[in-house]
């Protein structure tokens, strides 16, 4: 069993080291994320999966709603903390899409 754990240790370490290398050279990059929804659809995240690796969000710091031009619709956007830092995830409603933005270690 203490194999196992660290071979998770090591597999959980690699990951979030990929992950911020490829966020530090990014753009927003579209992920797959699984959202609370109460009395409306896709409230916030509860946990994103990019570049095949999944990701809990631990906390949400910050959450806000921006007006888009371009689209003549909302967006939202939600600082979350997960095991690999700080991240900046966004949702458009009118797309169902969400991104992620940026990453902060």
């Amino acid at each position: 069993m203490y194999a196992d754990k660290n071979i998770v240790k090591a597999i959980t370490s690699a990951n979030t080291i990929n992950l911020k290398a490829t966020l530090d050279q990014m753009h927003p990059e579209q992920i797959e994320v699984i959202a609370y929804s109460g009395y409306k659809g896709n409230q916030y995240p509860k946990s994103f999966r990019h570049k095949g690796w999944s990701y809990e969000v631990l906390e949400i710091e910050k959450e806000w709603v921006e007006y888009c031009v371009d689209e003549n619709t909302k967006k939202y956007y939600f600082k979350v903390r997960a095991k690999v830092g700080s991240c900046k995830i966004s949702y458009n409603p009118k797309r169902d899409t969400w991104f992620l933005e940026q990453i902060k270690s």
